[in-house]
């Protein structure tokens, strides 16, 4: 039976940083466009306006604490059509509307252990580190956490938790950690080829709104007495 596993990075993975972005101007006066760096998505102005238009509401319908949730998942969807349509665009940003909306792709990556340890062979051990990860439910009143951490299934037993029910209340999985960045320069280098169905990645999106002005604080004057 082979396990499917989230991948858990040896190196912590920074977030995109602005860097990645770069303003593009339009012709709409205070209108700009967020692409990837060193990229000209060439839109007509006809639809930026449009795109303004969807991203006016989406932005509207967050502000209003998302009461319009079914309408901006809607919203949404139009958003991301237009942006994976057109290579290099993210988003858009206007002056009089005080918004920034920037699209931002993730990848969810899972790992098949199997099919992994075939692609690998003898480097399976040197770029691949397996982590037991278990999870105890403990009924009400059963026991104090200091005890749990004197042996989970051997304390389990001392509580007279009959042998077939012990997996009832144990939850246990097998994580990896993988090297990916050696992973990949082996690759790259054809030194391995993983196997169809080794690597899944699941591309999402996820939709940022922020101001383009600070708010300004209020300066409290002194009461005169």
């Amino acid at each position: 039976m082979s396990w499917r596993t989230h991948i858990d990075k040896r190196r912590s993975v920074m977030k995109k940083s602005s860097d990645e972005y770069e303003n593009v101007p339009t012709a709409i006066d205070g209108v700009e466009l967020r692409v990837v760096r060193d990229t000209r998505p060439d839109i007509p102005v006809e639809i930026i306006q449009l795109f303004l238009n969807i991203a006016r509401s989406y932005v509207g319908n967050k502000e209003a604490i998302d009461l319009n949730t079914a309408e901006n998942k809607g919203l949404k969807e139009r958003i991301l059509k237009y942006v994976k349509s057109m290579p290099g665009f993210r988003g858009i940003s206007s002056v009089s509307d005080d918004f920034m909306l920037l699209a931002v792709k993730k990848e969810d990556v899972t790992w098949d252990t199997d099919f992994l340890k075939a692609s690998l062979g003898t480097a399976y051990q040197a770029l691949v580190a397996e982590e037991f990860v278990a999870t105890v439910t403990i009924p009400p009143g059963l026991i104090s956490e200091e005890k749990l951490c004197e042996g989970l299934e051997r304390l389990l037993k001392e509580i007279g938790v009959p042998l077939a029910d012990i997996p009832k209340l144990l939850a246990t999985e097998t994580t990896l950690r993988i090297d990916t960045e050696k992973l990949d320069e082996l690759v790259e280098a054809k030194r391995v080829k993983l196997l169809p169905g080794t690597k899944d990645v699941e591309e999402k999106w996820a939709i940022n709104v922020d101001p383009l002005k600070l708010p300004q604080k209020r300066k409290v004057g002194k009461k005169k007495g």
